[in-house]
């Protein structure tokens, strides 16, 4: 009789992958680098926090984390784009990602960690590579493109709580200037983050040692923030996009699980 490969019962968030100390200084330090990138171009936070924080936590922890800290750190960011979002386009976008994110989410919990880093590093890349080539298109967005942009962004969100990739495409590469697209994506990634919080309470990933670790993360997150918006207006679009798409690459070569070896050490 073949044997069988034995079932891993573990819960996803059982473990974290450093020792404590380590774990705080990586989850900290991917929490104020995120935020200063945040606070500067309204986006990047999960491109630079998953990867980071995933060498420290499982993925799945990680996303937890990541979705408190989007929760209450961005607010005064919210009240402040309130006025410039367009809800023409916000709302289609964010109802299409609401519908997908559950398939996102169950993508992460099935598939192996290291996988889902890959997985995480090549969406990143692969984003960042599009929007700095400096593509651009002029005509203006159907309603089927918004709703397939809104639902790849939902697939996203729950799969590595990266729902901005694909909205950052979709307007970065349009006319918008800088500040429209900061606003249009601070209210959609501060929406996405209710929906997927909501996705992964329902499956009980809110546990209490991930809610606390991402309550803690809101200080050095809000910090990072705070920083960011001032040095928003001291910059030009170009530049601002420059830093931003270093920061990200910066980012995910940290991330990378070749590196593993190194850290565990």
């Amino acid at each position: 009789m073949p044997a069988t490969r034995p079932i891993n019962t573990s819960h996803p968030l059982d473990n974290t992958l450093l020792p404590p100390v380590w774990t705080a200084l990586s989850i900290g330090f991917a929490a104020v680098l995120a935020g200063l990138v945040r606070g500067f171009s309204g986006f990047g936070t999960a491109m630079i926090f998953m990867p980071i924080a995933s060498t420290a936590v499982p993925p799945v922890m990680a996303l937890v984390i990541l979705d408190v800290m989007d929760l209450f750190s961005p607010i005064p960011m919210v009240r402040r784009a309130l006025k410039k979002a367009q809800w023409r386009l916000l709302l289609p976008l964010w109802l299409a990602a609401v519908a997908v994110t559950p398939l996102g989410v169950e993508v992460l919990v099935s598939v192996d960690p290291v996988i889902v880093r890959w997985m995480i590093a090549v969406l990143i890349l692969v984003t960042v590579a599009f929007v700095a080539s400096g593509w651009r298109y002029t005509a203006s967005p159907t309603l089927p493109l918004t709703l397939g942009v809104g639902g790849a962004a939902g697939f996203c969100g729950g799969l590595a709580g990266m729902s901005g990739p694909p909205v950052i495409l979709f307007w970065m590469s349009g006319q918008s200037d800088a500040a429209g697209v900061r606003a249009n994506l601070t209210i959609f990634l501060f929406l996405s983050a209710i929906s997927t919080g909501v996705v992964l309470a329902l499956k009980g990933f809110f546990t209490l040692q991930a809610v606390l670790w991402g309550i803690a993360a809101t200080i050095p997150y809000g910090l990072g923030i705070f920083l960011g918006s001032k040095a928003f207006p001291l910059a030009s679009e170009e530049t601002f996009r420059r830093i931003a798409f270093a920061i990200i690459i910066g980012a995910v070569l940290i991330g990378l699980p070749l590196l593993d070896p190194i850290l565990r050490r």
